[in-house]
């Protein structure tokens, strides 16, 4: 809890700072950093307004490559809590932009947000389309881990809601293997609750 109060209070003085400047990209910057916070504390209404106002400020500084990152974290900020057209729209933004820069860093991220909307559209063949396009992606990165950790985890509540246990099993421990022995070794939890619901459901 600490570490995140310090990780707050350093990007409100960022911010102060990028204001105090003028300084748009900085600002769009910090902002992005402290909605990543909050959206890790499920405080979504504080995350959506810090990643919005992120994108402005970097359409501002005419930094498209900025304005992506904020329009792909509101897609998953927005799927987090289940609305769906929103994050439909905005990862939609930021894949464009990426088209238009030529630029595939956010597309991994993208494609994950696409792919879990997907699936909880029930469009099973493009969900999975799409994370296929987000592990093609992902494994050409020097840091995937955390991506790789997303798709499988995304892939493993896939197949539990359509019922599919060994698949979900397999995608689940896949995720967790990722991120192991790396510092995102805290992602795990998301895959390890997910076969411990399917464990306590198959007694």
């Amino acid at each position: 809890m600490g570490n995140i109060v310090k990780g707050l209070a350093y990007h409100q003085k960022a911010i102060a700072l990028a204001e105090q400047i003028n300084n748009p990209a900085l600002l769009a910057i910090a902002e992005n950093k402290m909605a990543n916070i909050y959206k890790d504390r499920n405080e979504s209404d504080k995350a959506i307004q810090l990643y919005k106002s992120s994108a402005a400020h970097a359409q501002q500084a005419n930094n498209e490559r900025l304005q992506s990152w904020g329009f792909a974290n509101l897609g998953s900020v927005y799927l987090s809590i289940n609305n769906l057209d929103s994050s439909l729209m905005f990862s939609q933004k930021a894949y464009e932009i990426s088209l238009h820069l030529k630029d595939e860093t956010v597309l991994p991220f993208v494609f994950i947000n696409l792919a879990n909307v997907q699936s909880k559209l029930g469009n099973s063949q493009l969900a999975i389309s799409y994370y296929n396009m987000a592990i093609d992606k992902s494994i050409k990165l020097t840091s995937k881990a955390r991506y790789l950790n997303l798709i499988y985890t995304g892939l493993a509540q896939h197949y539990h809601d359509q019922n599919q246990k060994d698949s979900t099993e397999y995608y689940a421990r896949k995720s967790i293997d990722v991120v192991n022995h790396s510092p995102f070794f805290y992602l795990s939890s998301a895959p390890a609750q997910l076969l411990s619901t399917m464990y306590e459901n198959n007694n």
